[in-house]
């Protein structure tokens, strides 16, 4: 059985913020996570942390038969947040959760037509995407692919929840977005929507 827990300091922590990764299996093994996070995560039998973005949530259940958030334990049934529309073209990948709005795929635990049950590394050809979607997904790891995947010109949405309803800063999201120019940034139904461009390689 693998026991992960995702640290900052002594502390459980949510991905984003994650210093650290801890694993046991038997053995004891501590990871210094740097500018990776999901690249590291070996599948477990438990992940912990606490306070994870809805994104997260659905994004390490993909990689362990459960996830604990602080006292909870997370379950597919709590895995539906209302988030607000966002109108896109050409081929689009949604990450974090599946609104179906005509992505060619969606990054997700929930099993749709379109659902992908994979992480890292996103499985697309370099330079094929028009726009990616992410839900309350904050990783270093998944936006360099992000920007390999993407077309010269094309977007990225990040929809963060507002600290005061839950969420985080979004100022601190924007240090996820160091290899794009961010475009705006406004805030709709709770939720900020970070635009974004990939303007070279």
């Amino acid at each position: 059985m693998r026991l992960t827990l995702l640290m900052k300091g002594n502390a459980l922590s949510s991905l984003w913020n994650a210093e650290k990764i801890v694993s046991i299996d038997g053995d004891y093994e501590e990871i210094n996570t740097g500018l990776n996070r999901s690249s590291l995560l070996k599948y477990s039998n438990f992940i912990i942390g606490n306070s994870f973005l809805y994104g997260e949530r659905n994004l390490l259940s993909l990689t362990a038969d459960y996830v604990i958030d602080g006292n909870k334990i997370i379950r597919s049934e709590n895995l539906f947040e209302n988030f607000p529309s966002i109108k896109f073209k050409g081929k689009t990948v949604t990450v974090g959760f599946c609104p179906e709005i005509g992505e060619i795929a969606c990054i997700s635990t929930l099993h749709q037509h379109n659902s992908l049950q994979a992480i890292y590394p996103l499985p697309f050809r370099d330079s094929s995407i028009d726009e990616i979607l992410f839900y309350e997904v904050l990783d270093y790891d998944i936006m360099r692919e992000a920007n390999r995947i993407l077309k010269i010109g094309g977007r990225v949405y990040l929809i963060i929840r507002d600290q005061v309803f839950g969420g985080i800063d979004p100022r601190d999201s924007l240090k996820f977005l160091l290899k794009f120019y961010i475009e705006s940034a406004q805030i709709k139904d709770n939720f900020w929507i970070i635009k974004a461009k990939k303007i070279r390689n």
